[in-house]
């Protein structure tokens, strides 16, 4: 394996240079940087980690932060942000709260207790009064996944929640729906907050708002939006439209739709969040907010890695878009609701 005397060697520097360079822990000259991180590349050159990590009683280890893996678009931001982690040298250690706030708490003191370098989280509730002072205190860099605490020293990658949901509901309105109906994340989180106010806004923009009994703010899972959708079906003036802001969600209220024996586009129109599977198979397939996951990934990882190898940095933010993929799941309301 080459050695940073080979990096030296045929970069022309010393080898105190190439350790400065490795580092980021003195100044080097542009021209020079350049010729050593050439060399390194040339030569497949990875600085010893571990070795380093001893250094700075931090291992070249990342925790993540996640509710339920079996949620594929958390299966997809973790595959993301492994590969970067893994392209510049460190692992990733992955912890599953179950939606258990205790062991959100618990997972956060063990990643440090363990002396990784970082972590990236998805809170399971943001507005949590103490949240803000407790990730203050812990001694490594923290990357929220979608969520905003109420300190503006948070660091964050979220998504324009509002742009993909003001688009879902103009395509409704533009297709005649008036009778609207919701099932949506609760305030606890950051998308639950922002898609309700931006759709809710939106449908004041165009002179209609939403009826008590068509909103349902749920803990987002299966067996939540199959309660909820079957609530709204069971209602003697049922909503010609669902907007469902949750893929778990959705699940349910697919279930609930098909136990009724109601046909969508033809009875019901419908559109969740985010692309996974199953939202392409069906037939039709279903109108979506959308994002891309995998930047949500990448954007989480190399933020980290800037503030673990940074002496200083301000709070970062990140905002990745969202936008509405019109697919089959949604037609005009049923001449009888018109």
């Amino acid at each position: 394996m080459p050695t940073i005397k080979d990096v030296a060697q045929l970069a022309g520097v010393g080898t105190t240079t190439v350790s400065r360079v490795i580092n980021q822990s003195g100044p080097v000259h542009e021209d020079t940087k350049r010729r050593v991180l050439e060399a390194m590349k040339a030569l497949d050159f990875r600085p010893h980690e571990i070795a380093r990590g001893l250094r700075t009683n931090r291992l070249p280890t990342v925790g993540m932060i996640v509710s339920d893996i079996s949620n594929p678009l958390f299966a997809e931001i973790v595959q993301a942000a492994h590969r970067v982690l893994m392209d510049k040298g460190y692992h990733l250690e992955l912890g599953i709260t179950n939606g258990n706030s205790t062991e959100e708490t618990q997972l956060f003191q063990s990643f440090v207790r363990q002396g990784i370098s970082g972590i990236i989280a998805s809170l399971i509730d943001d507005t949590r009064a103490s949240i803000s002072s407790f990730l203050r205190k812990l001694p490594v860099p923290v990357v929220l996944l979608d969520r905003q605490t109420a300190s503006p020293e948070t660091n964050v990658v979220t998504n324009d929640h509002a742009r993909g949901s003001v688009e879902a509901v103009d395509h409704l309105v533009k297709l005649g729906h008036r009778d609207i109906a919701l099932i949506l994340g609760s305030a606890k989180t950051f998308p639950g907050r922002m898609r309700k106010h931006a759709i809710l806004t939106r449908l004041a923009d165009h002179g209609l708002a939403v009826r008590d009994e068509y909103l349902h703010e749920v803990e987002l899972g299966a067996a939540q939006g199959h309660q909820a959708m079957s609530q709204l079906l069971s209602l003697s003036n049922r909503p010609s439209a669902v907007i469902i802001g949750s893929n778990q969600a959705f699940v349910g209220a697919l279930m609930a739709i098909r136990s009724a024996n109601i046909a969508y586009p033809e009875d019901i129109s419908i559109i969740s969040y985010d692309d996974v599977p199953l939202t392409q198979l069906l037939a039709p397939p279903i109108t979506i907010v959308n994002r891309n996951l995998q930047d949500f990934g990448t954007e989480a990882a190399n933020l980290l890695m800037e503030l673990i190898r940074a002496r200083s940095m301000g709070a970062r933010q990140t905002i990745l878009p969202t936008w509405l993929e019109i697919r089959g799941s949604c037609g005009p309301p049923s001449p009888a609701r018109r």
